[in-house]
């Protein structure tokens, strides 16, 4: 159930057994221009009987105006001002087709010292109906809730409720106005007649009070007066569930966003997550470039090294491994690879044999085909002199004889 709706319920509750619906017989003119609207203290007669609209009957109206399931029944707006009286069944009965669409409010109530004040707020369809020399409407006439009372020996009725005002051309029964004080006519329209059946409201009323964790013990006879004073017993509660309901809109409004914040945290992680796999992927494609290159310096350090006689073939392995490990300082490798003496003699052996006496022709031609040969290998390749040399040793042993191999 809808908490408007639950106060509308406990609101009619809250108004009395007796209590009689009806539009009024007051009239009272629709100026737009006027802020207060004032039902002046009087008795008015009306169909149903007397009305009695004195400052007790004013005192009760604003205190059910006041009221929280009366402001909360109407959202806090304030009472409703409709064309006619679409919200009295007698009116809407005789009046079929017209819609209850508000077109003002009721913003406060108040009991003056010779009347009854309304504040109405009039949107822009009230005031044109209001306004202008052939305004379509002249008048306010106010539909309320009333009670049995006794006027000067008379049946009457008092207003204690008001529910909505209306605009209206014709009242109930037009000009007919009585001072409190004044003598009242002979003859009073009898109202008992007139009274509405509560049976299917109190119905519907013990239905809330069990909703309401209120049961009613003995609903079958349970008297107005009992319905009533369990209904007013039942209204904390009522309340105390507005602000339960309240409480629980605001902690899902926080949870929604808590929730959103969550979403919006777990989508950058996500984007962190993807930016930091294309980070690493660039990263290991990086590395291995490195490698890579790492390893071809090396390799041209190791076998510029083997060709100078720094180191032989067979030590490369050890230096290249030196070079590529985890963590190696590569310039510090380098420069120690540098640093080593020549261990292999890269010499050309032919120094000096021209002073040697005897060298046989084969010698000598042996040794000008090594001279020729290194000499070819130098301007072919732009290798040292001792680099050559090795070169051609390692190409063209034949031309060395066994007593010059290292």
């Amino acid at each position: 159930m809808k908490f408007p709706l639950l106060f509308q319920l406990i609101r009619a509750a809250n108004e009395a057994p007796a209590l009689s619906r009806l539009a009024s017989a007051i009239n009272v003119a629709a100026d737009p221009a006027a802020e207060w609207v004032e039902l002046r203290y009087g008795v008015y007669p009306n169909a149903v009987g007397l009305q009695v609209l004195d400052r007790a009957a004013a005192e009760a109206m604003v205190r059910t105006f006041n009221s929280l399931p009366n402001r909360a029944a109407d959202l806090f707006r304030g009472l409703p001002g409709y064309v006619g009286h679409p919200d009295d069944p007698t009116w809407r009965r005789d009046n079929p087709g017209v819609r209850a669409e508000a077109i003002g409010r009721i913003k406060d109530v108040q009991a003056g010292e010779a009347a009854l004040r309304l504040r109405v707020a009039l949107n822009d369809e009230g005031r044109r109906l209001v306004s202008g020399p052939a305004a379509a409407y002249d008048s306010f006439s106010p539909n309320w809730g009333m009670v049995p009372i006794t006027h000067q020996g008379r049946k009457a009725f008092r207003p204690v409720e008001l529910y909505s005002i209306g605009l209206t051309n014709q009242p109930n029964i037009p000009g007919t106005f009585i001072g409190l004080n004044e003598a009242l006519p002979l003859e009073t329209p009898d109202p008992a007649s007139q009274i509405p059946n509560f049976s299917a409201m109190k119905s519907k009323l013990i239905a809330l009070l069990a909703a309401l964790g209120r049961p009613v013990a003995n609903a079958d006879t349970v008297s107005d007066d009992q319905l009533a004073a369990a209904v007013n017993e039942a209204t904390p509660v009522a309340a105390q569930l507005v602000t339960a309901s309240n409480e629980h809109a605001t902690t899902r409004t926080k949870l929604a966003t808590a929730e959103a914040a969550l979403a919006t945290a777990n989508q950058s992680l996500a984007t962190a997550t993807n930016e930091k796999g294309a980070l690493n992927s660039q990263l290991s494609t990086l590395n291995s470039a490195l490698t890579t290159e790492r390893a071809a310096r090396a390799e041209l350090l190791l076998t510029g090294a083997i060709n100078e006689g720094r180191i032989t073939a067979a030590q490369k392995p050890e230096w290249l491994g030196r070079f590529t490990a985890a963590g190696a300082d590569f310039a510090a490798v380098s420069a120690e690879l540098a640093g080593l003496k020549r261990a292999v003699n890269t010499q050309s052996k032919t120094a000096g044999l021209g002073a040697r006496r005897a060298v046989s022709a084969e010698s000598k031609a042996k040794i000008t085909a090594i001279n020729e040969a290194v000499e070819t290998k130098k301007k072919a390749t732009g290798l040292s002199h001792d680099a050559a040399y090795a070169a051609v040793r390692r190409e063209k042993p034949e031309l060395f004889p066994a007593t010059n191999a290292e």
